[in-house]
């Protein structure tokens, strides 16, 4: 059972003469969990204004309104949503776990439901397991949403199903934004609200004992070469051309060091090293889990690295811009292929599947993960 909600918000300023206005930032739009979903939602102003969206230091949707005409009269209105196009996303996400004979199954995590910001909308989702097993949700310290399964009888196979339709309105690019100056040189310079409430992505994580994670990030802004987009753009140029994608079946991220000597990895290896070189000039930088569309395999030409899986990339935080998404593997930074679900502070806290058995070693028999991206529409959405 639940409730549907429509909330209208209009504030009004009146003036006795014409006055100019500077830009203004506005905070209705809910951040929804698995709890709650949003329907439908748009800005209007009663003065022409260039209208973007930003995320803060803290996640929270923020809309953000420039204006150029002067007024005697502005008006804010918040009502439903009309009119933008999107993309109608399907996800299909299946594990399998096989054994020789009957194992206890832990209680077992998962990370698969989207957090869903002005930029998406879930449409419907559920969740599986062959096994019967009580089902219940939660939210890690992040916002994260996390489904979390217990299981009381034991098995020789247990699947779990998880399936989500979402509308999906794009990712940004960064120079969509107008970044405030303060972060259009490295390093940025984040106020001390911001400090506070991103130092803890700003701390590198992994150790770099001889310091050759630093000494490549510095590489990026040698010989004055400073300006915020740019570092960011020959970073994942480096990528591109330099590193090798290779898909292993181990658990686990490599260390930044190791990914760099060897100049080969995963998404999430490539990711990592990315966050901490970042880190270590001063940005606030964060780790992405999520899904990559493909249109190769959704009967399209081209190809993506690191589909078919779950996938992993980098947000960066810019005054200006908020969270802005990086992707090293595939050198994505805005558009409808990425497909974000879960941010951590480090890959140990976005693992999509976790959970343990007991039984003989020997039992074990493997494993299959088969994940599916497929685009169903594009929209205009109609709210």
């Amino acid at each position: 059972m639940a409730v549907v909600f429509e909330i209208e918000h209009a504030t009004t300023y009146q003036y006795a003469n014409p006055v100019t206005f500077s830009t203004h930032r506005a905070m209705f739009l809910p951040r929804p969990t698995a709890r709650g979903r949003i329907l439908g939602w748009s800005v209007k102003t009663s003065l022409p204004s260039r209208v973007h969206w930003v995320g803060d230091a803290l996640g929270n949707n923020v809309v953000v309104m420039d204006f150029s005409d002067p007024g005697k009269e502005l008006t804010f209105f918040y009502p439903s949503r009309e009119g933008i196009m999107a993309v109608v996303f399907e996800i299909e996400h299946a594990t399998t776990y096989r054994y020789a004979n009957p194992v206890n199954f832990s209680t077992h995590r998962a990370m698969f439901l989207p957090r869903p910001t002005a930029r998406g909308r879930i449409l419907g989702w559920s969740v599986k397991t062959s096994l019967p097993s009580r089902v219940h949700w939660v939210g890690d310290a992040l916002g994260n949403n996390v489904v979390v399964m217990d299981f009381s009888d034991p098995g020789k196979e247990l699947t779990f199903a998880f399936q989500f339709r979402a509308m999906h309105f794009g990712l940004k690019g960064v120079e969509e934004f107008p970044l405030e100056p303060r972060a259009e040189e490295v390093p940025v310079q984040y106020t001390p609200d911001e400090w506070t409430d991103v130092v803890s992505h700003m701390r590198p994580h992994d150790e770099d004992p001889d310091g050759s994670v630093a000494a490549w990030a510095k590489s990026f802004t040698a010989d004055n070469r400073g300006r915020t987009t740019d570092v960011l753009r020959r970073m994942l140029d480096v990528f591109r051309d330099g590193f090798s994608y290779s898909a292993r079946e181990a658990e686990g991220t490599q260390s930044p060091g190791e990914t760099l000597r060897s100049k080969s990895g995963t998404c999430r290896d490539f990711a990592w090293l990315m966050i901490e070189s970042l880190r270590r000039l001063g940005f606030a930088s964060r780790f992405v889990s999520g899904y990559l569309y493909d249109s190769s395999l959704d009967g399209g030409e081209a190809g993506m690295l690191g589909s078919g899986a779950t996938h992993a990339w980098v947000e960066v935080f810019l005054p200006g811009a908020g969270w802005t998404h990086y992707d090293p593997t595939n050198r994505i930074d805005a558009g409808f292929d990425l497909i974000p679900v879960a941010i951590a502070r480090h890959p140990g806290q976005a693992i999509p599947l976790a959970g343990s058995w007991s039984g003989k070693a020997q039992d074990y028999l493997g494993m299959s993960v088969n994940v599916a991206v497929r685009k169903l529409a594009d929209v205009a959405d109609p709210s």
